[in-house]
């Protein structure tokens, strides 16, 4: 069975798609109709997709794409999150600005809705040498993990560094979370918006060491 690492496909969406997304997107984000424990960002469930027709056409659509990248059927929606992100003074040396992988794995397509070079703080990865080391660390996380970095990836444990994914507004990138990865910082004066499809699987993938 293939194995989903993660892959960028440009120009997924075209301008005129892209430009109604983000203009979609600004004004999700910045209505009191809806309510986000992220900052500058709202999660929407697949029930609450029903009115955003153009969003769940394309989350179907992501959804293909990760199943043919990925080998693995019958995937399911388990969010959508809008999210703009601007430049703050942040702790490098802290999650998510450190490569790591996710407690709950999820198969994840980001759609870029603005051009995100290194400024704009591009998400980072990089391939594990142990795939089965990273799903076995996974499954025994406790739940204080986040505090005791836990999840945290040494670069020993990486193939190479990890490596920003850039792409024009209308790039999809894909990828499964239990590849190393990691948020970008994002310079002053620059920003970066953004739409993520979330996936759940009933059963994850077997690797060998």
């Amino acid at each position: 069975m293939s194995r989903l690492t993660f892959r960028a496909l440009p120009d997924y969406i075209d301008f005129e798609t892209t430009r109604k997304l983000r203009a979609l997107a600004k004004h999700l984000i910045n209505s009191p109709d809806y309510i986000s424990p992220f900052p500058n960002a709202i999660s929407i469930k697949k029930s609450g997709l029903k009115a955003l027709v153009e969003i769940d056409s394309l989350a179907d659509r992501v959804q293909k794409s990760l199943e043919t990248a990925s080998g693995k059927k019958s995937l399911t929606l388990d969010k959508v999150l809008f999210q703009f992100s601007s430049s703050s003074d942040v702790n490098q040396k802290t999650l998510p600005y450190l490569p790591h992988f996710d407690k709950r794995r999820l198969l994840k397509g980001m759609l870029y809705l603005t051009d995100v070079m290194e400024e704009n703080g591009p998400i980072h990865f990089a391939e594990p040498i142990s795939p089965l080391s990273i799903e076995k660390r996974r499954r025994a996380l406790p739940v204080n993990y986040k505090e005791r970095l836990l999840n945290c990836v040494s670069n020993e444990e990486l193939v190479s560094r990890p490596v920003p994914i850039l792409g024009p507004a209308g790039t999809l990138i894909i990828f499964d979370t239990n590849n190393p990865h990691h948020a970008g910082l994002i310079k002053d004066g620059f920003s970066r918006l953004s739409i993520r499809f979330d996936f759940v699987t009933r059963r994850f993938f077997t690797f060998s060491s």
